[in-house]
């Protein structure tokens, strides 16, 4: 029974020293909290001490240009365009809610934008405008000003010129020209040893190479009477005159 109470005893002993040395954890804590406070009340009251120093000093600089009468007229302006500041408030408000209502639409378009110009990129198109470029930038360092003056001078008879080419000469000539040069890649002639006089003449006679020696004959025809015709005057050959 003794023992069972010395045990009791101890157990109260120790549970005692728990609390006081909790207590002592919780004392020491809040002191550490008391100087931390403490510690930071100072350098706010230093850095507020500065900043009003600071304040002081601009507004002392500033002394000489700003006044009574200049703030009172100041306030009386803000007072009697109280109005105006308003509306152009109101007017900002519904800028920035049709900016945020906008934004979608706007994002959607830059995605879009972005994604045409990686196809473009993976099509090679910027690498051909680059080519392009070079290419410009060569013919121009080709040219005078003597040409670009000669250029300008003809650019009625250029333009009547290509104009013809465009809807005349190039639509029936581009067919032509096509089945020629395909003509020309599966042509493999094969000549024989001996070529017989009588064998090209007996060629001659066929209806396919008098149509054709008819044709060139007739279009050799046509070039000279048109050289035969009086030429027209350029603006370069008249100021030659």
């Amino acid at each position: 029974m003794e023992q069972k109470q010395e045990m009791t005893i101890e157990q109260q002993l120790e549970s005692i020293n728990e609390k006081l040395l909790f207590i002592t954890k919780e004392v020491e804590h809040q002191r550490q909290f008391r100087e931390q406070m403490q510690d930071f009340q100072d350098d706010m009251m230093r850095v507020a001490k500065e900043a009003v120093e600071s304040t002081i000093y601009k507004l002392d600089e500033m002394s000489d240009q700003l006044n009574s009468e200049k703030l009172m007229h100041l306030v009386k302006t803000l007072a009697r365009n109280t109005d105006t500041i308003t509306s152009m408030l109101e007017k900002l408000e519904a800028v920035n809610e049709l900016l945020v209502e906008a934004n979608p639409i706007i994002k959607n378009v830059f995605d879009d934008f972005i994604a045409r110009l990686d196809n473009y990129a993976q099509k090679g198109y910027f690498e051909l405008f680059r080519a392009f470029g070079d290419f410009v930038t060569n013919f121009l360092d080709c040219l005078t000003p003597e040409d670009v003056e000669l250029l300008t001078e003809n650019c009625t008879l250029i333009t009547s010129t290509l104009r013809n080419l465009l809807s005349g000469i190039l639509p029936k000539l581009l067919p032509i020209v096509n089945m020629t040069i395909d003509t020309y890649r599966e042509f493999k002639p094969e000549v024989p040893e001996k070529i017989s006089i009588f064998k090209m003449i007996g060629l001659v006679k066929s209806k396919e190479i008098k149509t054709l020696l008819f044709v060139a004959v007739e279009f050799l025809r046509s070039w000279i009477d048109n050289l035969s015709k009086p030429k027209i005057e350029t603006k370069t050959e008249v100021v030659k005159k």
